[in-house]
């Protein structure tokens, strides 16, 4: 993927998200809409438990097997997420976006040897 100047970093529009439990879709995003353009840093805030995680987790399309997109786009550098297939999202997460979370270094356990193809 190449960066394209003309298009926003990321664009979230109108994400809404459920979870699957006990047999019931419980909504747990309702409407988020955003836009990080090129350059930019942003900020999403609030208090503990209100989704900002399970956002970031469903711009990477990291979510859980109980978690589904019901409504609403991500585009990131103009390409669609929610179209894209298992290896084209391998790729994209190889080469082009990652996460980086609260604490590395927790996550990060160098005694864990990754299997890289």
């Amino acid at each position: 993927m190449v960066a394209r100047s003309n298009v926003a970093a990321l664009e979230i529009n109108g994400l809404r998200l459920a979870y699957r439990v006990r047999g019931r879709d419980r909504e747990a995003i309702r409407g988020v809409t955003f836009t990080i353009n090129r350059g930019e840093s942003y900020g999403l805030v609030g208090e503990s438990g209100c989704g900002k995680s399970t956002i970031a987790y469903a711009a990477m399309r990291y979510l859980p097997d109980n978690a589904k997109i019901t409504a609403g786009s991500i585009v990131l550098d103009g390409e669609d997420m929610l179209r894209m297939d298992g290896e084209e999202l391998r790729k994209l997460r190889a080469t082009t976006v990652s996460m980086v979370y609260q604490n590395p270094g927790t996550a990060l356990n160098p005694t864990i040897r990754a299997l890289l193809r």
